[in-house]
């Protein structure tokens, strides 16, 4: 079993003994699809593909548009909600070593997708 605690992830193995894991970062930058204005305030949720606890990570963006989350290795899918845009959800994206940074681009609320 995997345990966020502070800053870093621990694994607990059948004897409850914990052992430090590295982590890594999916960097996102949230943005509308047709100003590429950021999204500022937008809820960002990470979760891994292959969990079956169902366990995520939870950012906000800032001014910007961008937020970090710091996760597990694998494969995830990233999730989206904003009051003023559309909610989107990625196709699955892999998190190297070396990390991530995914470009998510928004559709206004009122904005007609073809």
């Amino acid at each position: 079993a995997f345990t966020w605690r502070n800053d870093r992830w621990l694994r607990t193995d059948t004897r409850i003994t914990e052992q430090d894991v590295g982590s890594h970062r999916i960097a996102l930058r949230l943005s509308d699809i047709e100003t590429d204005e950021p999204v500022a305030n937008a809820l960002v949720s990470a979760q891994r593909v292959d969990d079956e606890s169902l366990s995520s990570h939870i950012g906000r963006t800032d001014a910007s548009g961008f937020v970090e989350l710091e996760v597990l290795p694998g494969v995830f899918q990233v999730e989206a909600r904003s009051n003023s845009h559309r909610a989107t959800v990625t196709d699955h994206i892999p998190v190297p070593e070396q990390g991530v940074e995914v470009r998510i681009p928004l559709h206004k609320l009122d904005a007609r997708i073809l």
